[in-house]
Formats: C-alpha cells, sequence, structure tokens
C-alpha cells in the first residue's frame, strides 16, 4: 500500500491512529511525482 498526496488532515489521522507504523512512513509520499519515482525505481528491480 502507498499513499501519494494525502492532505494535512489525512496525515494528521495516519499518524493520529499509528495507521503509518502498520504502512510505514516510506510509503507515505507528498506527491505522486515522488511515490511514481520511488516505485518505479522499486519495479524494476523486483521483475
Amino acid at each position: 500500500l502507498v499513499l501519494a498526496n494525502p492532505g494535512h488532515n489525512v496525515i494528521h489521522k495516519i499518524h493520529e491512529s499509528k495507521f503509518n507504523n502498520m504502512i510505514g512512513d516510506d510509503n507515505i509520499f507528498l506527491s505522486v511525482a515522488e511515490a511514481v519515482r520511488t516505485c518505479s525505481s522499486k519495479a524494476k528491480w523486483e521483475v
């Protein structure tokens, strides 16, 4: 699971509920471009 471009309220709720501990802070991206860049570079190595 990857979250991209979450709003301020969403980020607050994620941390408040500790959901970020389940999915990992490294899977929450502030922009879609950052998420795509990171995930596409990981996918090259997993194929």
